[in-house]
């Protein structure tokens, strides 16, 4: 509520296309879709998306949202080439190295999964599982749930046996029960379609 109040104020004294307003809002928007408000989020970030042109770090990250908001809204080849886009913008911006950048390529991935383009989903799941480790961010839930969906995906691609190693890892890590039982019953119920 403070930051919808504050982008109200804002816009008192800002012109609509400010650069402070439009950073602003792309919070707000962020704000939303973290807070499960999917329609408000999609309004902000739909009115934003040719306004904003810078490319800093922040900006950058708060546009990952976006991509995942295109994806849990089914617009996966939408959010496959939003994905696409903001990669190159992280790389162009030097931002390649970072936590960010590896939570980008799993999103990346499991809307390539979504698509059944299952070896561009293991090329992208396999780089961001090397970033999350280059980086030791190995104790985080988007790590234990990358593990979970390249899992599913290499089951997918008719590779169980690197599938079950894959789980059997995260079964050993306590704090990942929840993304081990997910991988198996995504694993699980993919096999029931097959």
């Amino acid at each position: 509520d403070m930051l919808e109040n504050a982008v109200a104020i804002e816009r008192q004294f800002y012109a609509p296309e400010q650069p402070e307003l439009l950073r602003d809002s792309l919070n707000l928007a962020v704000t939303y879709y973290l807070a499960d408000e999917r329609e408000q989020a999609w309004s902000i970030f739909t009115d934003l998306e040719r306004k904003i042109t810078d490319e800093d770090e922040e900006t950058l990250v708060n546009w990952y949202f976006f991509g995942m908001l295109k994806k849990e809204m089914g617009l996966i080849d939408d959010a496959v080439f939003f994905f696409l886009q903001l990669q190159d913008k992280f790389q162009a911006a030097g931002l390649a190295e970072t936590a960010e950048f590896a939570f980008l390529l799993s999103g990346l991935a499991d809307a390539y999964h979504l698509q059944r383009l299952y070896f561009k989903a293991e090329e992208a799941y396999n780089l961001a599982q090397d970033l999350f480790e280059n980086l030791t961010l190995t104790d985080i839930d988007e790590y234990y749930q990358l593990l979970s969906s390249r899992a599913v995906n290499l089951e997918a691609l008719g590779r169980p046996e690197e599938a079950d190693q894959s789980l059997e890892a995260l079964a050993q890590i306590p704090a990942a029960k929840s993304a081990y039982a997910n991988g198996l019953a995504n694993r699980a119920a993919l096999n029931q379609v097959k």
